[in-house]
């Protein structure tokens, strides 16, 4: 046994001494200058300042170093250069004087591309040579394999066999960089570059492919994104080379900015089609789920806080994709959005124009979580009852609406929800469609039941000006007034359902501008209401009292009113809610009235003026003895701030009263004093004859 195995030691020591010589006697330089003369023919400057040598461990290989590539245009420029790249051989076939390439290791590289202004490459002219030189173009994708082909197999006397295919058992990327700049300030860098390729044919069989990168993206007026990434894939490529087929693609990536790092897990099946027709592309993606704030702070354009502090944190999508050179198309999509989820298609229909196209359907999303979270409130708690008065909030320091941004925007939305939570009012059957382009942003239909009443809005957001205008209309029936009031952030000082119709504009620069520009023509009618802190009978009540001198009954009041078949025109403008007119009953009283609901103050100013006859006076909880005051517009005032706001509020309107008994004993006095007059001008004609003509007719009777 010893003695066998002192045999093959030997055998194998032989051998090994045999390769040495054989590779000491072949030179593998007499071919250098033949390959630097193929790559000028096909229009490429190629540098090899160092020898072509050999490796003998850990396999034996041609190597070489400080290896350049340049374009005819720019020799001096590199496009890649290379510090050291070695090419494995197989043994045996050396033996016979024949060079077959077993791995290619390729260790700091250094790739420059650059795209000038006119989006011309610095590396589209390699390759190029002139018509006369070759026959008929073939088909790009031919001609790419007979060129790979010509890499396969070299032998010494005939360094490039083009009959054969590119079969590399391994093609080993160490160490190396790559720039991507274009004229407009973008700048791609990938830094540690490692790549490694196995089994490459050009068969259609399976090639893995793992690739690990740190990257950097500088980006005009954005911050630098920087982060890195590992994938792994198996590549498949057919012969002719009309297809690139990606199967199981991951790549986790991870991105960090400011401190902050997250990781996305991507996950992708693709089909690249190559040809006359440019690059078409097929397949699925996958993103796992992802705490989506904490993702685009590492990508440098941090969200706006938002009221539920867990928004975004998990956000999954899956969907297959389809696109070309000019679009990408993402259907069906299915996106998880913390507990929504929502299905249909997204994608870019052309990406010159970043045209974005969104036709999605969701279950039920609560917008509340991701709206600015609520400011603090210094008008205090509303009075009676517990109601919260209106917000006065701060404006932000920096509120300046994104008019650029909005400029920019190419879009083409419809949307739909089964449920949608928005100021905590709760929509059902959602759709909306908005269409947005060149800085013009048209909310073309808002269709939803609210509270099982039918609400339809449509507007124009116009920002292609320095000072943004907004305009809008809306319709709604069985709306919930107490809840719209809220969300106008207004006490609660009505409720029941109505009809409401809208028609508001605006302008501004800011969205605080915006907001108090708002101007809006409010038309309501309600069969029936509450006017809740307010009771006008107990106010009527009182006002009769004290025309007749007598005192309040002891009536156990409620602290609001029954308003019936009420009609209103409101006006909104500098922040104060002016009715115009309202009209309609209390209990069985007729109400007329007019008033203001001040948003910036809190507070409100309303004058009412009730009639009530003598079928309806017998109906009253304090019936109205002085018949005088029967059939009469009896005025009531109600006034104070939304805190204060109690029972108290209203009041018989004083100052209208002595108006109203001033008018009324003007007119007995004046009727009195017609009477005497008369009588002294019946005696006296002459004076009559001369108050007709100093009047310029007859005495009005």
């Amino acid at each position: 046994m010893a003695r066998a195995l002192k045999i093959l030691f030997i055998l194998i020591l032989l051998l090994v001494l045999a390769a040495i010589a054989l590779v000491l006697t072949f030179d593998p330089n007499k071919y250098k200058p033949q390959i630097i003369e193929l790559a000028a023919r096909n229009n490429v400057v190629l540098k090899m300042d160092g020898d072509l040598g050999w490796q003998l461990w850990p396999r034996i290989a041609i190597k070489a170093e400080q290896v350049a590539v340049s374009a005819p245009e720019a020799p001096d420029t590199p496009i890649a250069a290379i510090d050291r790249f070695a090419v494995a051989v197989q043994l045996i076939p050396l033996f016979s004087q024949e060079v077959k390439i077993d791995g290619i290791t390729l260790t700091g590289a250094k790739i420059d591309l650059k795209v000038n202004k006119h989006g011309v490459g610095n590396w589209q002219s390699l390759g190029k040579v002139a018509a006369a030189e070759h026959a008929p173009v073939l088909v790009p994708a031919i001609a790419r394999a007979h060129q790979l082909g010509n890499v396969r197999a070299v032998n010494a006397r005939q360094p490039f066999n083009a009959a054969q295919q590119l079969q590399l058992a391994r093609l080993t990327l160490q160490d190396s960089q790559l720039s991507f700049a274009k004229a407009d300030g973008i700048h791609l860098s990938l830094t540690d570059l490692g790549a490694e390729i196995t089994d490459l044919k050009l068969d259609g069989s399976a090639i893995p492919v793992s690739l690990n990168t740190a990257f950097t993206l500088v980006r005009p007026e954005a911050s630098t994104l920087k982060g890195e990434t590992r994938a792994n894939l198996t590549l498949r490529l057919p012969e002719a080379l009309d297809q690139v087929i990606i199967e199981g693609l991951k790549a986790p990536v991870t991105l960090t900015h400011a401190g902050t790092s997250a990781r996305a897990d991507l996950s992708a099946d693709a089909i690249l089609l190559l040809g006359g027709e440019g690059v078409r592309y097929s397949g699925d993606l996958t993103l796992a789920p992802t705490n989506l704030q904490k993702l685009m702070i590492a990508l440098g354009s941090p969200l706006p806080p938002m009221a539920d502090a867990r928004a975004l944190h998990e956000v999954s999508l899956a969907s297959p994709f389809k696109g070309d050179s000019t679009q990408l198309m993402l259907e069906p999509l299915t996106i998880l959005v913390d507990s929504s989820t929502i299905k249909g298609k997204a994608g870019i229909t052309d990406f010159e124009t970043t045209a974005l196209l969104v036709d999605i359907q969701g279950d039920a999303i609560n917008l509340d979580h991701y709206l600015p979270p609520p400011e603090a409130d210094t008008a205090g708690a509303a009075g009676a009852g517990g109601k919260k008065a209106i917000r006065q909030s701060k404006p932000a320091a920096s509120d300046a609406l994104p008019l650029e941004a909005l400029r920019a925007l190419n879009l083409d939305l419809l949307a739909g929800f089964d449920k949608m939570t928005v100021k905590g009012l709760p929509f059902q059957q959602v759709k909306t469609k908005v269409i947005a382009k060149a800085g013009l942003i048209q909310l073309k239909s808002f269709d939803a039941r609210l509270h099982e009443g039918p609400l339809n809005a449509n507007g124009v957001f116009d920002a292609r000006k320095d000072e943004a205008t907004l305009s809008f209309n809306a319709t709604g029936n069985k709306m919930p007034l107490e809840k719209l009031l809220q969300d106008f952030e207004v006490a609660p000082l009505v409720s029941g359902s109505g009809a409401v119709t809208v028609k508001g504009q605006s302008r501004g620069a800011t969205s605080t501008a915006l907001a108090e520009a708002l101007t809006a023509d409010i038309g309501l009618q309600s069969q029936q209401m509450l006017l809740h802190s307010m009771n006008l009978e107990k106010s009527l009540c009182e006002l009769a009292m004290l025309a007749q001198r007598k005192e309040m009954p002891a009536i156990e009041w409620a602290d609001f009113t029954k308003l019936q078949t009420l009609t209103s025109q409101i006006q909104l403008a500098n922040q104060k809610l002016t009715v115009k007119s309202m009209n309609g009953g209390v209990e069985s009283m007729a109400m007329g009235g007019l008033g203001v609901v001040d948003l910036a103050k809190g507070g409100l100013d309303f004058k009412f003026d009730l009639t009530i006859d003598e079928a309806a006076n017998a109906l009253l909880n304090c019936p109205i003895a002085n018949k005088k005051l029967l059939n009469k517009k009896l005025p009531i005032r109600c006034k104070d701030s939304f805190a204060k706001l109690n029972a108290r509020s209203c009041a018989p309107d004083m100052a209208a009263i002595e108006d109203m008994y001033r008018d009324e004993v003007k007119s007995k006095v004046n009727k009195e004093l017609d009477k005497q007059l008369d009588k002294h001008l019946e005696k006296n004609p002459e004076a009559k004859e001369l108050l007709k003509n100093l009047f310029g007719g007859k005495k009005k009777e």
